[in-house]
């Protein structure tokens, strides 16, 4: 087994998901970019900040950088902000039929 280590697997092939790359890229430096689901924390300036989002970004070796000040067009920015209500760093999807004022 000792002689083994540093060899890649025989008959290994990576798939199409993003997952190993996204975790290799801390460790080997080797960088990936993708969208990531994040807590927005102001990503995207004109939500919420505790609202979770995708967007793009690079994964290396210093972690995951997002792409930062995007501004969605206001009637996305309503429409989101209609979807869910944020409310002490919980997100409750809307009830059918209840409104928001």
């Amino acid at each position: 087994m000792p002689n083994e280590a540093g060899k890649p697997p025989s008959g290994w092939r990576r798939t199409g998901e993003h997952a190993s790359h996204i975790i290799e890229a801390p460790e080997t430096g080797r960088p990936d970019r993708g969208h990531f689901s994040i807590r927005n924390g102001g990503t995207v300036t004109n939500l919420c900040a505790d609202c979770i989002i995708e967007c793009p970004g690079r994964v290396h070796r210093f972690g995951i950088i997002m792409v930062a000040g995007v501004t969605l067009p206001i009637a996305c920015a309503a429409t989101c902000q209609l979807r869910w209500i944020c409310s002490g760093g919980r997100f409750r999807p809307r009830s059918r039929g209840t409104r928001i004022s």
